[in-house]
């Protein structure tokens, strides 16, 4: 009775049995990590596009993705490069994943060393190429923030000098103090990014 009847888990093959216990293990961990990047956007600049009167897909399309993406990537693809290395564990199922196979073969033909270096490339080369992706974005993505600090701060040390001069001689240590109390902000904010 039933959407599915009687279903016996001897009816499921082993490769999905392994695929729904990975999926159910990591499943939290990725809506947790898209969560939090999706909410460490500040509302601020999602009130900003409702007030530029977006809509609710392209407050997000144009807001929130590209700022939360900053934050899920390094997170996401560490979670990436766990879930390969314990794809190795469905070998406990009885399923003929890398690892097995490896051991099946190594045992039969008594190289144990080259089949054992193959299957830890197989693991490695995965692992490696994500973890090169994801320093790779990380840095323009450090790049491109810096270049925005410094484009705000000169526009700002522009903005600083132009008050400075309307002043005149008779505000200046006021002037001179909001000068310096902008620097500081600006220096604190590179410092920070």
């Amino acid at each position: 009775a039933g959407l599915l009847g009687a279903l016996q888990v001897r009816d499921v093959p082993l490769l999905w049995r392994a695929v729904i216990a990975l999926a159910i293990a990591y499943s939290s961990f990725i809506a947790e990590i898209f969560r939090a990047g999706i909410q460490s956007v500040d509302i601020g600049q999602i009130e900003a596009g409702k007030a530029l009167g977006l809509s609710r897909y392209r407050r997000f399309r144009h807001i929130v993705w590209p700022q939360a993406f900053r934050t899920i990537l390094p997170p996401y693809s560490n979670d990436f490069v766990a879930m390969v290395k314990d794809s190795s564990l469905v070998s406990v199922l009885g399923i003929a994943d890398i690892t097995q196979m490896g051991k099946v073969y190594a045992s039969g033909s008594f190289r144990f060393f080259e089949t054992y270096s193959i299957v830890a490339y197989v693991y490695l080369i995965p692992d490696v190429l994500v973890t090169r992706i994801d320093i790779r974005l990380s840095r323009q993505d450090a790049a491109t923030t810096q270049v925005r600090v410094l484009y705000e701060r000169t526009a700002l040390n522009l903005a600083a000098s132009e008050r400075v001069n309307e002043m005149g001689s008779h505000d200046a240590r006021q002037a001179t103090e909001w000068k310096v109390s902008i620097e500081a902000a600006l220096a604190g904010e590179l410092g920070a990014e």
